[in-house]
């Protein structure tokens, strides 16, 4: 019965809701990220390194409150505090396997698409394009899971045995 009603008890419309908020709420973070990242590296004269980091802590900062707030507003029974601690270490992981995964992707699949295109440019335009693609999708996977599971928990899953 579990299985017919979802991770916390919730019916699989209110699960494929919520996950589509999550969805939104990571886009939301994407364009921060980004959008930090390109400001601090050319106005800021930030490093790459340093831009990259700040994009990274601004997003994780707007989901965990979009997220806390919209996709997952049962869960205000823990401290905030708390759950932002558990919210970075499962981005950071997700972050970590992000990373991993573009990087092997790429590395494994960028001598085929020369070969399959017939130009070098336009593989390793494909190749870091389709790997990073690849990644955003684990990555939100396990994400949206961890969280749901773990920072986010319901009152439901927390009662229950």
């Amino acid at each position: 019965m579990k299985f017919a009603t979802g991770l916390s008890g919730s019916t699989p419309n209110r699960s494929i809701r919520q996950f589509g908020k999550y969805a939104v709420v990571g886009g939301m973070g994407t364009v921060s990220d980004f959008a930090v990242t390109v400001f601090l590296i050319e106005w800021g004269g930030v490093t790459v390194l340093l831009a990259g980091a700040c994009g990274f802590a601004v997003a994780v900062v707007q989901n965990f409150l979009l997220n806390r707030l919209w996709t997952f507003p049962g869960s205000d029974h823990y401290t905030t505090r708390g759950q932002m601690v558990r919210f970075a270490l499962v981005s950071l992981v997700g972050l970590a396997i992000h990373l991993f995964l573009f990087s092997l992707i790429d590395r494994t699949l960028a001598p085929h698409w020369t070969i399959w295109l017939g130009s070098a440019e336009r593989a390793f335009d494909w190749s870091y394009r389709f790997a990073k693609l690849c990644a955003i999708c684990v990555t939100l996977i396990w994400n949206y899971t961890a969280n749901r599971m773990w920072t986010f928990k319901s009152r439901e899953q927390v009662v229950s045995p």
